[in-house]
């Protein structure tokens, strides 16, 4: 194959690369946009909770990280921190597009690039993140929970039950006391016995003068109270 025939096959391949690129990216902008026939098969509620709808500009995000005080633990941490939350944001709602123009401004080259998308802190990154990003559906999944055991739903409703079941075993575990041996438990038994024993009488005396002695502040005949 000549030069010329060499070059024209890359051409062709990276044109019909493109091609396929962009038909996904126009794919997924009309699920999410309900536009050019797109089916809406994403849930805007849904997106909203994930902080999926904010675009991202990588210049932006880029200057941000390099003003914060924080201590950088890698090199390259502004960049790759930048890149990472430009990598895990919708390709339709990313500024700029592609890798060849995400390159310069984060003064790197598209294959180094393309080497961060598998890093360790890249990745960490982005999965530390999208895991904030799944509490966002607390609120909402609770919400849709009570909407669903307020219609009746059976199985809302057995989830709802098994839920708050386990939760009363876990609290009831919780209040146990110490699981001491039954030896030393009835060793303290046996002791805590035998010390009322020994002051029980020494009480009942003292109980009897305080009553004696100090009742209306005065002393009291017990045989007038007899009679």
């Amino acid at each position: 194959m000549s030069e010329e025939e060499k070059e024209f096959e890359n051409r062709r391949r990276a044109a019909t690369k493109q091609e396929k690129k962009d038909r996904q990216d126009a794919a997924s902008k009309a699920a999410v946009e309900k536009i050019d026939g797109g089916s809406g098969i994403i849930n805007q509620t849904v997106l909203e909770y994930l902080n999926f709808k904010d675009p991202c500009n990588l210049a932006e995000e880029y200057a941000m990280f390099k003003a914060m005080s924080g201590r950088r633990t890698f090199v390259y941490y502004d960049e790759k921190m930048a890149y990472a939350r430009w990598l895990e944001t919708p390709a339709h709602l990313r500024n700029p597009q592609t890798l060849e123009e995400a390159a310069p401004i984060l003064g790197v080259s598209h294959n180094t690039l393309i080497a961060w998308k598998n890093a360790p802190e890249v990745t960490d990154f982005i999965n530390a993140d999208m895991e904030k990003r799944m509490l966002g559906l607390y609120p909402l999944a609770m919400y849709k929970w009570g909407v669903n055991i307020d219609r009746g739903d059976i199985r809302s409703i057995e989830a709802y039950k098994n839920y708050y079941e386990e939760k009363n075993k876990d609290r009831a575990s919780k209040r146990k006391g110490l699981d001491l041996p039954q030896e030393i438990i009835k060793e303290a038994n046996d002791y805590a016995r035998s010390q009322g024993e020994q002051n029980r009488g020494v009480a009942l005396d003292a109980e009897k003068s305080m009553v004696k002695e100090n009742y209306f502040n005065k002393p009291i005949d017990l045989e007038e109270i007899k009679q």
